[in-house]
């Protein structure tokens, strides 16, 4: 529950009701300290995996 409401007062402070919506998912991609991270990983897709 906890991250539940994090997701709700960060919603909450920008003015997002919706915590499904893309724009909170935008902001909280803007916000994470770590984003840079995410060119370090490689993630295979479906059909560039083994049958």
């Amino acid at each position: 529950m906890e991250i539940q409401i994090h997701l709700q007062r960060v919603a909450q402070d920008i003015g997002i009701s919706d915590l499904t919506s893309f724009d909170l998912a935008e902001a909280l991609d803007d916000a994470d300290p770590l984003k840079f991270l995410r060119n370090e990983f490689a993630y295979p897709k479906m059909r560039t995996l083994p049958h």
